[in-house]
């Protein structure tokens, strides 16, 4: 199933017809996960009567292949468990290397690097985080010899402290799309 950059849900549509000669009831239909949740008109389908499942699974933060299962148990003699199978490619809007920078209690606070890669034409910022952290000191600096490409130069306030630090990388596309993914700073 084709997924565009900052869609949030994809919905599959499996149509199904009942071709036996008594009805069939579906008792249940559950999801491998909590992101993928399915939708049906109604339990109970006579001989030649026609139905649908639709299985909405919302995108959140993934990127990449994804693969949800609904299983569909039924009371139909010989067959009470079917497989549906959703398959999604998801498109990164960035990749960010590495996501979680450490320092020791007690060293220099001292810069570290993170590498953002977007297409040239989406906007990149940073934003505290929603959880409450404490944001860390940083500056974002584009890489002049590679368009897309940023350098966040990220320090905590203090390693005097065990803490944990959290903040996140937006970026927007022309359309007006956004994605956000969190970056981590460890002192420990």
């Amino acid at each position: 199933m084709p997924v565009e950059v900052g869609q949030e849900q994809a919905v599959g549509v499996y149509a199904f017809k009942n071709t036996g000669n008594e009805p069939v009831t579906i008792l249940d239909i559950h999801s491998n996960c909590g992101c993928t949740v399915p939708e049906l008109e109604k339990k109970t389908y006579e001989p030649g009567e026609s139905g649908e499942i639709k299985a909405i699974f919302t995108l959140g933060d993934r990127t990449g292949p994804q693969r949800k299962v609904l299983t569909v148990n039924t009371d139909m003699p010989g067959h009470p468990i079917t497989r549906l199978v959703l398959e999604a490619n998801i498109p990164k809007l960035m990749t960010i290397a590495p996501r979680i920078l450490i320092w020791r209690k007690g060293t220099a606070n001292e810069n570290k690097e993170i590498y953002v890669t977007t297409d040239p034409a989406n906007s990149i910022s940073i934003e505290k985080d929603a959880d409450g952290y404490d944001a860390p000191w940083y500056e974002l600096v584009p890489d002049e010899d590679k368009p897309g490409r940023y350098v966040v130069l990220v320090h905590p306030e203090s390693t005097e402290v065990s803490r944990k630090l959290k903040f996140l990388i937006v970026v927007t596309t022309p359309e007006g799309k956004q994605v956000k993914n969190g970056a981590f700073i460890l002192v420990r």
